[in-house]
């Protein structure tokens, strides 16, 4: 109703976790994906914008890609339309190596990178990443170093210890300036 009320409205996009996605909830409700459907059906282009990397939106809408065809993915670093990715950017190497350097050796911290949808362990310990990010531990790979392919995404973990999260961002603001 809102849809056909509103004919100038050519996209729709929302935050997942919190907003679509109800904190503790693995999957976005019927109702929500019904809704998003109706929007396709009404010409209008609609999905999800957030922090994660595609493939690991997709699962939260039980797999239905048509409603993450047109997304932005990975905190805008992906821009997808209509299935096809038609924008990326990409973390410049030697700022994501001194940024695994500045964390080595910290306990609890460390850091992934993806390959596609693939997280490797470039830094620290699979029993803390599984403390601050469960499905990536499962799923990562280890890896030494940052790898050579265009990275998009990095996630710096701070295991157990979310009170010391601003601690460590203000030490990576100041030791790795370029980012």
């Amino acid at each position: 109703a809102i849809v056909s009320q509103h004919p100038h409205i050519k996209l729709i996009l929302s935050d997942i976790d919190g907003t679509m996605l109800p904190y503790g909830q693995r999957l976005v409700s019927a109702r929500t994906r019904a809704a998003m459907h109706a929007a396709l059906d009404a010409g209008i282009h609609v999905g999800p914008a957030s922090g994660r990397g595609i493939s690991h939106v997709t699962p939260t809408f039980a797999g239905d890609e048509a409603l993450t065809a047109t997304a932005l993915g990975t905190n805008g670093m992906q821009v997808y339309l209509d299935g096809r990715l038609i924008h990326e950017e990409h973390l410049d190497h030697d700022a994501l190596a001194h940024v695994a350097q500045a964390i080595h050796g910290m306990p609890g911290v460390g850091a992934i990178v993806f390959d596609g949808g693939t997280p490797l362990l470039v830094e620290g310990t699979r029993e803390d990443l599984a403390q601050s990010f469960p499905v990536y531990a499962e799923q990562a790979l280890d890896h030494k170093g940052i790898p050579s392919f265009p990275v998009v995404k990095m996630n710096v973990f701070n295991a157990g210890r979310p009170d010391r999260t601003r601690e460590l961002f203000d030490l990576l603001v100041q030791e790795v300036p370029e980012l």
